[in-house]
């Protein structure tokens, strides 16, 4: 009985170790500004400013250069290299945060991976290796959540004290 307690614990925790090893997609980066948070996401390049319009001009900074210009300083800060845009050795990233369109022209605030910061304007159907596109919202107000990796794991925690507890008293009797 004791070799099945053990085969039931090593398994369990060789279970636990898989499910907590198990990558989640890539989470929002916050980013705060003027005491209000934004969750700040990219797509990766290479893409146009067309390919996702309809997302980039929802997003908070758009028609705000200066909301735009102080996130692209405020990621390069808190979030520090390297930054996760930084994805294609051998080019130099950059990561546009679009703030305007007129004209089939786009106005933008870039930071690139060595964190210079700058301003230009592209041609909305401009694709380039290195160029990631911006986009996000700003957080509402903060909600705690259960991370869905931390409830297996407590799960399977709970399961393995019933095991090891209900083990004990079949020992006992």
């Amino acid at each position: 009985m004791i070799v099945f307690h053990r085969a039931a614990a090593l398994s369990l925790a060789v279970f636990t170790l898989v499910a907590a090893l198990i990558g989640t997609p890539a989470q929002a980066v916050p980013v705060t500004v003027g005491g209000t948070t934004y969750d700040v996401q990219f797509f990766q390049g290479p893409q146009s400013f067309n390919d996702n319009r309809t997302v980039l001009e929802n997003t908070p900074w758009f028609g705000d250069p200066t909301l735009a210009s102080d996130l692209a300083d405020a990621y390069g800060t808190d979030v520090g290299t390297p930054y996760p845009f930084n994805v294609n050795a051998g080019f130099t990233d950059s990561l546009f945060f679009a703030h305007d369109e007129t004209a089939g022209i786009v106005d933008l605030v870039y930071l690139q991976e060595s964190g210079f910061r700058s301003a230009s304007s592209v041609n909305e159907t401009s694709v380039a290796i290195g160029v990631h596109y911006a986009y996000g919202s700003a957080v509402a107000a903060a909600v705690p959540e259960i991370d869905g990796n931390a409830l297996a794991q407590a799960g399977l925690i709970l399961l393995a004290l019933f095991l090891v507890l209900r083990g004990r008293r079949q020992g006992m009797a």
